[in-house]
């Protein structure tokens, strides 16, 4: 933990900051304002069941070619709340798909602390699912699945980071403030009322030595090995509700586990935001994130195919 801590503050320090803005039109900013895609499936359910919280939506890029590179992208909301359809999930939506890539969007069941129901894994059992159907039926949409990349912000980064460290591997994850460390509470973050805490919640018991195990086991942190996904990682370094340390973790293991070739591909980029508290809310500081995500979603999937050059080679 030393040396993985060593890593992670040296990282922090050398990234602090992060990429100056660009302006929309330049060659790293991939995205527009205006959006691209269409919605190509409502609500299909991804496991065969009647829960109406594991379903999806599919949109396309109208901007690129078929067959479309695609980013399954997962909601935030502490484990127990938030929707596919979001405003922030929309917007993320619509910049993903302007930048030619097409989205698959997930609900998952929701976390009930109070009655102990769908608590951890049933989350990231439901996004595993999910991508288990996306490469079994993504060809009927014009889905390219042999490479996908998982995008979360907040929880939807924690079950985004799973997809790259366990279970059905994902070639890329884009993780916006996750909670990767379960194990250890953070002096730094706020409480949400009167003694919650999310990774308690999510596990469903208090934490201490007694459920060690059981905090671990839903920790990204403890799957973390060489044969784990490329990650972008993106945190502010005025975060109080997620630390900016369980990405300073994160990125530290994912360095030291490694091979020297991964780390000459840069398998790991972390990213501080500076400034930014969780959701990056102030003007400026998700474009700022994009300016990282343009090239990484290149690197990772290739750049998309223009409409006007797929009809050229016909």
């Amino acid at each position: 933990m030393i040396l993985e801590l060593i890593f992670a503050l040296s990282a922090a320090h050398a990234e602090a900051g992060g990429a100056a803005p660009q302006a929309r039109g330049s060659p790293a900013a991939c995205w527009q304002q205006a959006g691209h895609y269409k919605r190509a499936a409502s609500d299909v359910s991804y496991k065969k069941d009647s829960d109406p919280k594991t379903k999806l939506d599919i949109y396309i890029p109208t901007n690129s070619a078929p067959p479309y590179k695609t980013v399954i992208s997962i909601h935030g909301g502490c484990f127990k709340e938030g929707d596919k359809r979001s405003g922030w999930d929309m917007e993320e939506i619509n910049r993903f798909t302007s930048a030619g890539y097409a989205v698959v969007s997930v609900n998952y069941r929701l976390a009930d602390p109070k009655q102990k129901k769908n608590l951890f894994p049933a989350s990231l059992q439901d996004v595993q699912e999910a991508v288990r159907w996306v490469r079994a039926n993504g060809a009927e949409y014009n889905l390219k699945t042999d490479q996908l990349v998982a995008f979360g912000y907040s929880a939807g980064a924690t079950l985004a980071a799973y997809l790259g460290t366990r279970g059905e591997r994902v070639a890329g994850v884009i993780d916006l403030f996750g909670r990767m460390d379960f194990e250890h509470g953070r002096s730094t973050e706020k409480k949400y009322g009167a003694g919650r805490d999310c990774g308690e919640e999510y596990v469903g018991v208090p934490r201490g030595a007694a459920n060690a195990k059981q905090f671990a086991k839903a920790s990204v942190l403890e799957d973390v090995d060489k044969n784990a996904a490329k990650f972008l990682i993106l945190h502010g370094n005025k975060d109080e509700d997620v630390s900016i340390e369980h990405s300073q973790l994160l990125y530290a293991k994912l360095v030291s586990t490694s091979s020297a070739d991964a780390k000459k591909a840069k398998r790991a980029q972390f990213v501080t935001i500076n400034g930014a508290a969780h959701m990056f809310g102030k003007p400026g500081e998700l474009d700022q994130a994009w300016e990282k995500i343009c090239p990484y979603l290149s690197d990772v999937l290739g750049a998309p195919t223009p409409v006007h050059t797929a009809a050229n080679t016909k």
